[in-house]
């Protein structure tokens, strides 16, 4: 058996070029290896502009779709046809006139390569939750409050994530200040008109559970994260008439709640 650094196989993004009239900023990239006589590994890497998680998974099937047919355009589409990326921005209706909204804040940042480096002197764990420990954790919220709903494996899991972390600080001056718990969404499907599924972009709304420190750190705390998230999901998300409300303001109060404290759900948990 021989180790390997994931590193090696992880896509990098090319630098910002420095030019005299404009930039030009890669926003994807591929990184193929070959494992002689075993099969192949594709590392992807993109902006978010590029498009969401969904949208980019759904391009890796429909070039592997065509890839297997061997490039055959006409079977593709006879048998694939839904899954065929669409590009048309014009899908999504904007009366508000959001992208304008948010395009003027985005000009403002400046344009520059990123870098993450590798964090030092930290331990990464990986902790699996599994279908037995999310049942006991869905059984423990409905026997302490029967009539909540939404309660579904990500409310659960993230309610006990939440409470983890901040029951796990080791001191705190305030025990009023507030906690956040913010989590994206897909919301393709969530607007009106809805979002063909194969739009190749991206359509994301997201919720933002607020409770005292006190509430989470308290004996019932994971019950009411529980209630929190799962009203975000209910009244927020999953309502037409609430998912993009004050949508016009959500990079200005996003950007104000670096300032609290708080924790990013980000992802989707079919991916």
């Amino acid at each position: 058996m021989y180790l390997w650094s994931s590193q090696q196989f992880v896509s990098e993004i090319g630098p910002v070029p420095d030019e005299s009239e404009y930039q030009r900023v890669p926003v994807m990239a591929l990184k193929v290896t070959l494992f002689p006589g075993r099969g192949i590994c594709i590392g992807f890497a993109n902006l978010h502009c590029l498009g969401n998680a969904s949208s980019v998974v759904g391009f890796i099937q429909a070039w592997a779709a065509i890839s297997k047919l061997g490039g055959d355009e006409e079977g593709f589409l006879a048998k694939h046809a839904d899954s065929l990326p669409i590009l048309d921005r014009y899908i999504i209706k904007d009366p508000l006139g959001i992208d304008t909204i948010f395009w003027k804040v985005i000009r403002e940042v400046p344009l520059k390569s990123s870098s993450f480096p590798w964090p030092t002197n930290r331990v990464r764990a990986t902790y699996i939750l599994r279908q037995a420990d999310i049942k006991k954790l869905k059984d423990l919220a409905l026997a302490k409050k029967s009539g909540l709903l939404q309660v579904s494996s990500f409310v659960v899991t993230a309610s006990y994530v939440w409470t983890c972390f901040v029951k796990s600080e080791e001191q705190v001056d305030d025990y009023d200040v507030l906690e956040f718990f913010i989590f994206t969404a897909d919301i393709w499907a969530r607007i009106d008109p809805p979002v063909p599924a194969n739009y190749f972009g991206n359509c994301l709304g997201h919720g933002v559970a607020k409770l005292e420190h006190k509430q989470l750190v308290g004996e019932e705390g994971f019950v009411i994260a529980v209630e929190a998230i799962a009203d975000q999901i209910k009244n927020r998300v999953n309502n037409k008439e609430q998912v993009l409300k004050g949508a016009e303001n959500w990079l200005s109060d996003i950007k104000k709640m670096f300032w609290h404290k708080s924790i990013w759900g980000v992802g989707i948990p079919e991916i």
